[in-house]
């Protein structure tokens, strides 16, 4: 645990993390989105990932490989969203795909 609060993770990164999470809350395709506790989680779970990598930074592709397991139970979609066939896993996808890598 001490080893993980000691993995670096610079401003930018942790802007794009905002950047992640935030339109969750203003989607149209989302009822619920996620709440600042999933930015804590993904930052947190990214500074693990970096030291199993062997790092003492975290990077972009961090983000971009956990995102999908962090937020996927921590979004609900509107029932219209649903019923059209669309997936939290593709609203995830389309965030990572429409916000810039720093």
């Amino acid at each position: 645990h001490e080893a993980v609060t000691k993995i670096d993770i610079s401003a930018h990164i942790l802007e794009y993390i905002v950047q992640l999470i935030s339109p969750t809350r203003k989607k149209e395709e989302i009822r619920l989105g996620a709440s600042s506790r999933a930015s804590i989680a993904l930052m947190k779970a990214c500074s693990a990932w970096a030291l199993l990598e062997g790092r003492d930074y975290v990077i972009p592709e961090d983000i971009g490989k956990l995102l999908p397991y962090i937020l996927k139970h921590r979004i609900i979609l509107q029932p219209k969203a649903s019923i059209e066939g669309i997936t939290p896993e593709a609203v995830i996808s389309d965030l990572l795909k429409s916000i810039p890598i720093p």
